[in-house]
């Protein structure tokens, strides 16, 4: 499954991404994330950069619980956080005004797709596919063993896998925590992990210009 990306703000400092948008252009902003050059920190210069922002201050903490209080409590102006971790702040103290998808999510119908709102939609479309879910740097859930594990092993877990996905408990954390069902057996998970790297390692390089770690290479 994968946890998606949405913008969250605070429901006083901004009510729609054409608010924040007129904000980011005219003055500097902060955002905050969990940890460096990773997925957090990614996503909010990506839209930085897709959305022709003035350059966001990024806050780096310790996990998603920071994260959503730092805006919640009005210390920073927005954070691309998962719903779990947002929702008990949602609507009094944090409201999504984005969501990074192809198509409207179910759990926030109201809440336009950065497609709609035509965020790095220009010439290729290149920075709209890398902020997407389908093919961006959202967070993925999955399973990973030792590259030498028995491929019967590797079987048995698939099948163990697969078995609690369709329990109608996992599918009801998934509903109640706004997660994105997509369950992929081990070649379709291997392919789709090598883009999801080459993502990241093209991003750093060519996008913001950041050198990579000795294991973070195109695939």
């Amino acid at each position: 499954m994968i946890d998606p990306f949405l913008l969250w703000v605070h429901p006083d400092k901004f009510s729609s991404w054409e608010d924040f948008h007129a904000a980011c252009r005219a003055d500097r902003m902060t955002g905050i994330g969990t940890g460096a050059r990773q997925e957090d920190e990614i996503q909010l210069e990506l839209l930085q950069v897709a959305a022709g922002c003035e350059p966001f201050r990024y806050v780096p903490v310790g996990g998603g619980g920071e994260v959503a209080t730092g805006v919640a409590g009005q210390q920073q102006d927005m954070n691309v956080n998962q719903p779990a971790e947002a929702m008990p702040h949602y609507p009094e103290r944090l409201i999504p005004i984005v969501a990074f998808a192809e198509e409207r999510f179910d759990a926030f119908p109201d809440v336009p797709t950065h497609y709609e709102l035509g965020i790095g939609t220009d010439g290729d479309g290149r920075y709209a596919e890398l902020l997407s879910l389908e093919h961006g740097l959202h967070q993925m859930r999955g399973i990973i063993g030792p590259p030498d594990m028995p491929q019967e092993a590797v079987a048995w877990y698939a099948d163990l896998f697969e078995k609690v996905w369709e329990t109608p408990e996992w599918q009801a954390f998934i509903e109640n925590n706004a997660m994105t069902p997509i369950f992929m057996g081990p070649d379709a998970y291997k392919e789709w992990l090598m883009t999801f790297e080459d993502n990241h390692a093209s991003l750093m390089t060519e996008v913001f210009g950041w050198d990579l770690r000795p294991d973070l290479r195109l695939r």
